[in-house]
């Protein structure tokens, strides 16, 4: 009973963060583009469960603004069965410029192209947790030769349902390329996070191969693997995924 009281207060607490923060944001917007997508994932690997195949739908949404720009993305997975092993993640990343706000342009030198103040939002509900986890820091977009974007993001990394916080590294990246008059990404990222508490270090690469089949509809591949997931020291987890994505 007391657990499920806490994760009502979890669910309001996050709700209500969300709601000030978007508020807060809703006038500063200018000069806004964006992108929004779903991604079908699916694999019969997860969690070293052979034969027990998994479907993934993704929602992400990207925008630029004047003076920065936000990212996030929704995860449901197991839809038809979420009562026993569904799952639910969101994560929010909005990333300011101070260059931009403050000065004349980005804070660029060398490959640096800009360099942000990034807070993020973590959250997951699934049969077995519901909490949210705050991370802050620094972003810096590098102008890599033939990336679309490569992102280094440096976060403070605190977890309300362990003892301290730890620190994270979070990689993202995309590079479109042409291989007989066809075209095609390769584009992931790769998170490393401390150990925090009883939480082992871990880390999580999703490198993704997508062909363009048209200018909105991609196929591809993503492999998946995590050391030590979720901080559970030697439970890993490795899955090839095929992926199907669609943008608006």
């Amino acid at each position: 009973m007391k657990t499920k009281i806490a994760a009502a207060v979890l669910s309001k607490k996050v709700l209500q963060w969300l709601l000030c923060v978007s508020i807060y944001f809703l006038p500063l917007p200018v000069n806004a583009q964006g992108s929004d997508s779903v991604e079908f994932v699916h694999s019969n690997a997860y969690d070293k469960r052979a034969n027990q195949g998994q479907t993934i739908l993704t929602y992400v949404h990207s925008q630029t603004w004047s003076f920065g720009d936000n990212f996030y993305f929704l995860d449901m997975a197991n839809l038809g069965n979420f009562e026993n092993a569904g799952n639910t993640y969101f994560e929010w990343g909005p990333r300011l410029s101070p260059g931009k706000i403050f000065g004349d342009g980005p804070i660029s030198a060398g490959l640096i192209r800009d360099i942000y103040l990034i807070g993020e939002l973590d959250y997951v509900k699934n049969k077995a947790v519901e909490k949210a986890v705050f991370l802050g820091g620094l972003s810096v977009d590098l102008a890599l030769p033939g990336f679309r974007f490569f992102k280094v993001d440096l976060f403070n990394r605190n977890d309300p349902t362990l003892t301290g916080h730890t620190q994270q590294l979070t990689l993202a990246w995309n590079l479109p390329f042409t291989f007989w008059n066809n075209n095609f990404a390769f584009q992931g990222f790769f998170d490393y996070t401390g150990s925090e508490a009883t939480s082992a270090s871990n880390y999580q690469g999703q490198p993704q191969l997508l062909w363009e089949m048209n200018d909105r509809v991609f196929l591809g591949l993503e492999y998946l693997y995590w050391h030590n997931k979720t901080g559970r020291a030697g439970f890993n987890e490795s899955a090839l995924q095929g992926v199907f994505k669609v943008i608006f």
